[in-house]
């Protein structure tokens, strides 16, 4: 939706090439669980749709609407914001905005700014920063659009996509560019190879501009009729997405069963530990019990703020002084006895911790590499009962 509303202002009459927006919403960010970013690019969208809006007929309602949707789009994902200052700055100057028209559209952002420096997580770690080689850059935009369950299908729908492109320009009489989104489609491009995968704790940095890289493609040019046949086929592959997804879904049902078994078993309101070891030669959407625990959190109300808890990314953190993220378990365990006085109950997957937890809790589940321990405090006794 928020795409079809952002092409009526850029491409108007080119409403059916909204239908390949439908891509991006059982994407990569989708299947891998990154819904604060999924939410900020459709509310980026949602925004500058209403920017575009206020720049054909300024008025003070609509000015105060972008100030509102900007700043709803700071506290929804830092990169989502980002992206969104950076289009407005590129179309403002390739288009020649007048002065005012400019300022007010540079001063919609000022809100987020100042929240963002107000909550000092803008300083930077002196963590390393690493970039991607050209090849792993393309690898890396084709998986962000196009990767599931499936690399086959990846593939195909690639060059089904490289196809449909030519087939919108090739011999097209009503073929026309729309040369300031093109400007900013380039520009995008050009950030996109010039941005760091990671920087510190903050990951996949480039990669977060390929979907509204992807939208901006569907607002570069004007294809007329032929529309309506490439939309088509951005159905088809929608459809067979969601054919793949849905059966891959089902299958691996059998695998999440003991830790929906776990969630289940846990009090209202419990204060949980998740303690998970990963298995970096995994497919991230393999890992399947990386971030399962977390539907206690929806399912039981549980109290597990451990989730992208990181400096420089994440608005909202936890401030315990004396606060463990199990990011690397095996090599820092946690303080056992802390653990014991902080928390009711303790979820561990796939490492073995029973002797030093046998000290401090008891184990009230175990299923394969699935382990659920209630902590022998105040705190787990009282949530037992």
């Amino acid at each position: 939706l928020a795409g079809w509303l952002f092409l009526q202002q850029v491409n108007p009459g080119h409403d059916w090439l909204a239908l390949w927006v439908l891509l991006l919403s059982y994407g990569l960010f989708f299947l891998e669980g990154f819904t604060n970013f999924q939410f900020g690019t459709a509310l980026s969208l949602l925004a500058l749709a209403a920017w575009l809006r206020y720049l054909k007929r300024p008025s003070r309602s609509w000015t105060a609407l972008i100030f509102v949707l900007f700043t709803i789009v700071y506290f929804t994902h830092l990169i989502a914001f980002g992206i969104t200052g950076f289009i407005v700055l590129v179309y403002s100057l390739a288009e020649k905005l007048d002065w005012r028209r400019r300022l007010w559209s540079w001063a919609a952002f000022i809100p987020g700014v100042l929240f963002y420096w107000k909550s000092h997580i803008s300083v930077y770690n002196r963590g390393d920063i690493r970039f991607r080689t050209l090849p792993q850059k393309f690898f890396a935009a084709r998986a962000a659009l196009l990767h599931g369950y499936s690399m086959r299908l990846e593939i195909i729908f690639f060059w089904v996509i490289v196809a449909c492109v030519l087939a919108g320009y090739i011999r097209n009489r009503d073929f026309q560019w729309n040369r300031t989104w093109l400007i900013v489609l380039i520009a995008m491009s050009v950030l996109y190879l010039a941005l760091p995968v990671a920087i510190g704790p903050t990951w996949a940095i480039d990669v977060r501009l390929i979907p509204m890289m992807f939208v901006l493609m569907l607002a570069v040019a004007k294809i007329g009729a032929r529309q309506k046949t490439l939309a088509a086929v951005a159905l088809i592959i929608f459809g067979i997405s969601m054919v793949d997804i849905t059966r891959n879904f089902v299958r691996l049902q059998n695998d999440v069963a003991p830790m929906v078994t776990a969630i289940r078993m846990l009090p209202r309101n419990a204060r949980m530990l998740p303690i998970v070891d990963l298995d970096d030669s995994d497919d991230m959407l393999h890992r399947l019990y990386m971030h399962f625990w977390a539907y206690a959190i929806i399912e039981r109300g549980a109290l597990a703020p451990y989730i992208f808890d990181l400096r420089g990314q994440t608005e909202v953190r936890t401030h315990e002084e004396e606060h463990y993220l199990p990011d690397a378990p095996e090599e820092f365990p946690p303080d056992w006895e802390q653990v014991r006085r902080n928390y009711d109950y303790v979820w561990v997957w796939d490492i073995d911790y029973s002797k030093p937890l046998q000290a401090v809790a008891t184990e009230v589940y175990h299923s394969g590499r699935m382990q659920l321990w209630r902590t022998n405090g105040e705190l787990g006794q009282a949530a037992s009962r």
